[in-house]
């Protein structure tokens, strides 16, 4: 059983052996309208129709705290995730920011990523924003957060005319993650489904002086 305990108005949790997660009400909205900014990154935004969040006069900060468990850094997040989608869904919230991932999406939306089955890439879907750019050949596609599992953003960059390129893209991460570690420059990584992809690093286009690996497909 989880053991609770409110401290200076956080509430603490410990899931045992799983989580440490803290609970803290702000009655204003999220500071400079950085959830109403990263809504465009969001995947939800993505989808159809477009979700656009509503207003806002609170938020909840949710965060990790006190010591972390030892586990993998991949299965550490995903319990976390699983308890902000609970908080989200018990308290009716509007959305969900993260600033790991630099996106906003809807409650629904994290709700049912975070309980998706495979989870891997419905979870990368809620620890990533997305960046997209292109010109009329090609699109790029840019990952925002995968610095949370100790790992490079990935930009992959397409056809227009290539079908599917974001489910792919995240197919991609999900094997990336389970992997674990970075890639050395000029190594061959195989996804699961059997595809070779040469490691090759690039500055970001976010202008943050960190690599990304650069997939084309």
């Amino acid at each position: 059983m989880p053991r609770v305990e409110v401290v200076d108005g956080i509430l603490t949790f410990h899931i045992p052996d799983l989580v440490y997660v803290g609970v803290k009400l702000v009655e204003a909205p999220i500071p400079n309208r950085e959830a109403e900014t990263y809504v465009r990154t969001g995947i939800a935004s993505l989808c159809e129709p477009p979700w656009a969040l509503g207003p806002h006069r609170a938020h909840l900060i949710v965060s990790q705290v006190g010591p972390l468990v030892e586990r993998a850094r991949v299965d550490q997040l995903a319990v976390f995730t699983r308890v902000v989608a609970a908080i989200a869904e018990a308290s009716s919230a509007v959305g969900v920011y993260s600033g790991a991932a630099l996106a906003t999406n809807s409650t629904a939306f994290y709700v049912e990523m975070a309980s998706t089955e495979p989870e891997l890439p419905g979870l990368l879907m809620l620890w990533n924003g997305v960046a997209l750019a292109g010109n009329a050949d090609r699109v790029r596609v840019l990952s925002l957060g995968m610095a949370q599992l100790g790992l490079p953003n990935v930009q992959v960059t397409a056809p227009v005319a290539r079908p599917g390129v974001l489910a792919e893209m995240f197919e991609i991460l999900a094997d990336f993650a389970s992997h674990g570690s970075p890639l050395a420059m000029g190594d061959t990584f195989e996804t699961k489904a059997g595809q070779r992809i040469l490691v090759g690093y690039e500055p970001s286009p976010l202008g943050d002086g960190n690599p990304v690996w650069r997939i084309d497909l």
